[in-house]
């Protein structure tokens, strides 16, 4: 059998291009985080420290893309013949990362169709346009920042991002955590995501003592002059009550750690304040 030359330079491209693009796959590592759920996948390329992902949501401010009446799939084929600048580059990310499976997020959404009422007072509302948005699967992962930008370069593209993400923050079981505006206003939350605090922690409470058997303070307070103050038992509770407590006390910003209280009387710690030693 006589094959002819020219073939047998695509063919060969096509496996250089196939066994590079494996070679690059193989470097990818998934990101996972237990408190994020996406939409899509993400994926860490060491190599060239590049994120990448398996989709993205594009929304066209045209009617660009057709898709089948009773069906949410749609193909490269599906791009309207005005198009050529997106069925291009479709057809460029498709030959270097693959099959890309086109999903309309609103499945009944029709362009025009905005129009509603208002069912209890019969007012005359406008609605978005959602008949244009979509998601674009990517049957091997592609680089996230670029492949975003380049459709964002498109005139006919209203926005463009990555998979939408929903983060769980660690929140504690305290009845009473929604009062305590301190941890709000620090976003205490998102910062429990990362570390609760640990046993290797010990904090110095210079106060006027603190109240060694508090609920809030039991197996937390491991030295330190054993007088009690009111004040002291609060700084200490702020600082290292537990933050998961069953609503036994106040819900404090470090889990994990130890309290060393370290007694002085109230007329040093007025004489400090007003030296600015430490801020009230």
């Amino acid at each position: 059998m006589i094959i002819h030359r020219s073939l047998i330079y695509i063919l060969s491209g096509i496996m250089l291009h196939l066994l590079l693009l494996g070679s690059a796959f193989s470097q990818l590592v998934e990101v996972v985080n237990e408190n994020v759920f996406s939409s899509g996948r993400f994926y860490y390329n060491s190599a060239d420290s590049v994120l990448y992902t398996n989709s993205i949501v594009v929304k066209f401010n045209q009617n660009v893309i057709e898709v089948p009446s009773g069906h949410r799939a749609a193909q490269i084929i599906n791009v309207e013949q005005n198009y050529e600048n997106v069925r291009g580059l479709l057809n460029d990310i498709e030959s270097q990362f693959g099959e890309i499976i086109i999903i309309k997020q609103v499945k009944d959404a029709s362009p025009g169709d905005l129009r509603r009422f208002n069912r209890r007072t019969g007012e005359e509302i406008y609605i978005h346009d959602f008949s244009q948005l979509f998601t674009l699967k990517f049957s091997n992962p592609v680089p996230l920042v670029s492949t975003i930008s380049m459709f964002k370069n498109l005139d006919v593209v209203e926005y463009a991002h990555e998979p939408i993400s929903i983060v769980l923050y660690e929140t504690p079981n305290d009845e009473f955590y929604p009062d305590q505006w301190n941890l709000s206003a620090i976003e205490a939350s998102s910062a429990w995501d990362i570390t609760i605090g640990n046993a290797n922690i010990v904090v110095g409470i210079v106060d006027e003592g603190t109240m060694q058997d508090h609920e809030d303070l039991v197996g937390k307070i491991i030295g330190g002059d054993e007088i009690e103050g009111e004040h002291g038992t609060w700084v200490s509770g702020v600082a290292g009550a537990d933050t998961d407590n069953d609503g036994i006390g106040i819900a404090s910003l470090e889990d994990g750690i130890l309290v060393f209280v370290h007694m002085v009387s109230q007329m040093v710690i007025m004489m400090m304040l007003r030296m600015n030693i430490f801020h009230w």
